[in-house]
């Protein structure tokens, strides 16, 4: 499934806030933390390889929800501001296990 990708840090920028706690009450991690949609519960898992040669290998958990996260959008969360908005906007070839 492609979906259409962005990313996002712990700023008050791109979350309102900056302690890091997403919607589930988790805190978000590099490489690890993505925002779906309702649609994909918390906890599943989506690979999406475009960043297969990352720390994670490419693998990602649903932790956190956002107000313009639909079922089609994913938001990869990520360390730096910088380092969000340098990703940008990108249509990405994902796998979902649920």
């Amino acid at each position: 499934k492609t979906f259409n990708t962005s990313a996002y840090c712990a700023c008050k920028k791109c979350c309102g806030k900056t302690n890091g706690i997403t919607s589930s009450g988790a805190k978000a991690s590099s490489w690890y933390t993505l925002a779906a949609g309702k649609g994909y519960p918390v906890g599943t898992v989506i690979y999406i390889p475009y960043f297969k040669d990352k720390p994670n290998g490419g693998w990602f958990v649903v932790q956190d929800r956002g107000g313009a996260i639909s079922n089609s959008r994913l938001d990869v969360f990520m360390g730096t501001h910088s380092q969000a908005l340098q990703f940008g906007r990108r249509s990405l070839e994902c796998y979902v296990y649920m």
